[in-house]
């Protein structure tokens, strides 16, 4: 019998991009809305919500993604771009007395979120490697290769379409994209659910109960997560249930990667590695599964 392909999944934004340099577009476009939602002054409501990012940046631990009715939290905000601005214009609603209702919030979000986002499709900055890595993948018959994304599926595959006309050799991925994966969803009524990770420096459990998420990647691997590897640049959305799973795993660094999961990942041993760039990615993924046990 043919033993089953290994699976490689693969997250997009942050992963395979620069979401940092991306993100400087979101901030701006979004940060002259949330002017006009609170009526406030284009340069102060800027000024303040840098002042905002930047006690994230001092203390990032205080600070959360929250997602859902009632809010779980989810990831670190300071992690990430996009999960940065929600807590900020949380705080400029609160500030300008504006946008009271939970649920206003919310929706709003959700637009200025898809709204702003647009801007990083048209004009995307992907990592230094992104492309070698996609077309060796590409070349290897014996990995089932994917890519599972919060973001669209249609805006994902666009920036792929957009790193092939720079580069070419990477349209084979375009039908294998995966999107609304709902990683930062939690179900509290799922029962087989890993239990919650606590970590030191962290003041608050990493919740795993993240059962859409995990619906996909058992779809992806018929149920068998030791076969599976999957990259990504947040440990808590990405990672932290396929590892609870059994997955091996692998965390691509961003400037402002909590300290508390470098710690956390450096003691899992061969099951986990931490990539600077992208260019070692293809070596953790070729390890045997027997020296990754």
């Amino acid at each position: 019998m043919t033993a089953a392909r290994r699976v490689v999944v693969l997250d997009f934004d942050g992963t395979m991009t620069n979401a940092e340099a991306e993100g400087e577009r979101f901030f701006d476009g979004y940060v002259a809305d949330l002017a006009t939602l609170t009526g406030g002054a284009a340069a102060t409501v800027r000024t303040r919500a840098e002042a905002l990012r930047d006690a994230m940046f001092a203390n990032p631990t205080a600070y959360a993604a929250e997602m859902g009715r009632p809010p779980e939290k989810v990831a670190p905000a300071v992690v990430d771009p996009y999960l940065r601005m929600t807590p900020i214009a949380r705080q400029l609603y609160d500030e300008y007395e504006v946008l009271k209702d939970a649920g206003d919030r919310d929706r709003v979000g959700t637009l200025l979120y898809n709204r702003h986002y647009l801007t990083t499709v048209e004009r995307p900055v992907f990592r230094k490697g992104a492309g070698d890595l996609l077309r060796a993948l590409g070349q290897r018959a014996d990995l089932d290769v994917w890519v599972v994304t919060n973001s669209g599926t249609d805006h994902v595959a666009s920036k792929i379409d957009r790193l092939d006309a720079l580069e070419g050799g990477v349209a084979w991925l375009r039908p294998r994209v995966r999107g609304f994966a709902g990683k930062f969803k939690i179900d509290r009524a799922w029962a087989e659910a890993p239990a919650d990770l606590t970590l030191p420096g962290l003041p608050r459990p990493i919740l795993r109960q993240r059962h859409h998420y995990h619906g996909i990647l058992a779809g992806l691997c018929d149920g068998d997560f030791a076969r599976m590897t999957v990259i990504g640049d947040i440990f808590e959305l990405d990672l932290s249930l396929p590892e609870a799973m059994g997955a091996r795993v692998g965390l691509v660094k961003g400037p402002y990667t909590p300290a508390y999961e470098l710690a956390y990942l450096r003691e899992r041993g061969p099951r986990a590695a931490i990539f600077d760039e992208l260019d070692a990615v293809m070596d953790f993924i070729d390890l045997p599964l027997d020296a990754a046990a």
